[in-house]
């Protein structure tokens, strides 16, 4: 304002800065590109903390997390190659995916101590859906010409290991 005295222009300015800052801590910016899939609240609501105002679906390949022991999570590497399965679907859709990070921090789950592992769907599939329930394989290790057999079928005596097979008369 032309002839103001410069207290005025300074509080004037104060409260430019003080509405920018208010305005820009209202904004929400997505940590990734996507598509909106829910809008939880409208104009006029206060957004509570821990509940989702908006559900965003990535444009990228769905994620699967799944917690493995210490034992197991020894043997994963990133890279590794993976089959899900999605609960919706059976067990007979298989859709192969790859081991994207190993977190080597333990989190706690049900008071035991695990390791996040997250897997990347290879391909994006329209029938998947954000939530679904899903079962991982990873392949962690392959050996060619090698007989696979039932744990139970083992036995050792007298240091001595056998496999027990079915027979006619029982197993032998």
């Amino acid at each position: 304002v032309a002839g103001a005295p410069p207290e005025k222009v300074a509080a004037g300015q104060a409260q430019v800065s003080a509405a920018s800052a208010a305005l820009a801590q209202a904004e929400i910016v997505a940590p990734f590109d996507g598509t909106i899939a829910a809008v939880n609240v409208k104009a006029g609501d206060i957004a509570s903390p821990n509940a989702p105002a908006i559900s965003i679906l990535p444009t990228s390949n769905f994620e699967v997390q799944i917690y493995l022991s210490e034992i197991d999570v020894a043997k994963i590497t990133e890279g590794d190659k993976a089959d899900i399965t999605v609960d919706a679907f059976g067990p007979t859709r298989v859709f192969p995916a790859t081991v994207a990070t190993v977190d080597r921090a333990s989190t706690v789950v049900n008071g035991i101590p695990s390791y996040k592992i997250t897997l990347v769907f290879d391909a994006q599939d329209p029938s998947l859906a954000s939530g679904q329930g899903a079962n991982a394989v990873i392949h962690v290790g392959r050996k060619d010409d090698a007989l696979l057999v039932p744990s139970g079928a083992i036995v050792v005596q007298n240091r001595q290991t056998y496999v027990l097979k079915d027979a006619s008369s029982g197993p032998v």
